[in-house]
């Protein structure tokens, strides 16, 4: 026996760290795209969400009804802006002269102006709500 072993298979250091490290690689784009597809959908989710705070409280007044201004919002209801949020989906609490502004906090019809003030939410789906306003939900 002479100790000549002949050509051994198998693979060299360098041939497998190239194997990882192209594997890296590609792990790297794949992870560095679903992030990017998740803030994307954040994103969205959250203009989606500041679109309807925006209509719960100032209304859309782009939308008309019989050539008039369909005016709906907080804002366009009570005279004022809300003091917090939870005034959206429920009923302010004491309607005194520093939290109702202009407006009753009940709704009734104002034979001068021709139209309802007065709080008439809620305007968003509160925790367990089921409110709708215009068949559409304004869940936030």
């Amino acid at each position: 026996m002479n100790g000549n072993r002949g050509p051994m298979g198998g693979f060299t250091l360098l041939e497998l760290l190239v194997v990882v490290a192209v594997l890296a690689l590609v792990a790297n784009l794949a992870t560095e795209h679903l992030v990017q597809v998740t803030d994307q959908q954040r994103y969205e989710t959250s203009r989606d969400r500041l679109g309807k705070l925006r209509y719960a409280i100032v209304g859309d007044d782009s939308r008309t009804s019989n050539g008039q201004p369909d005016l709906f919002g907080f804002v366009h209801n009570m005279g004022r802006r809300p003091l917090n949020l939870s005034e959206l989906y429920r009923k302010p609490a004491g309607c005194g002269p520093s939290t109702r502004g202009d407006q009753p906090c009940p709704a009734t019809f104002d034979a001068n102006l021709g139209r309802t003030i007065g709080w008439r939410g809620p305007y968003l789906i509160g925790a367990g709500g089921q409110t709708k306003r215009l068949g559409k939900p304004l869940a936030v």
